[in-house]
């Protein structure tokens, strides 16, 4: 008679598991450590008036009613990608 916990194959299988699991569980770690360095803002947040604060409100309105950015966008953003972002359109919303 024969142990299925001593058979080779069935302690590979089971360290190939708990490997697995081991690389998920880091991968996803590190994600979120990169994540919050970065501020990378997760796709659920909606924007809000405070998020462009610095920038002119004719500016913010003019850019979303032409279409040249969405909400969802802006709050995708962090600050410095806002400041950027306006600063490019700054020249065409004046025309």
């Amino acid at each position: 008679m024969t142990s299925t916990v001593g058979d080779p194959q069935t302690r590979f299988l089971v360290l190939a598991i708990v490997m697995l699991a081991l690389a998920a569980g880091a991968i996803k770690w590190a994600g979120r450590a990169l994540r919050s360095q970065l501020g990378v803002r997760r796709r659920g947040q909606h924007f809000s008036a405070s998020m462009v604060a610095d920038v002119p409100q004719a500016l913010v309105r003019k850019a979303l009613e032409r279409g040249l950015v969405t909400p969802a966008q802006l709050a995708g953003m962090s600050a410095e990608e806002r400041r950027f972002v306006f600063a490019s359109l700054k020249d065409k919303l004046a025309e």
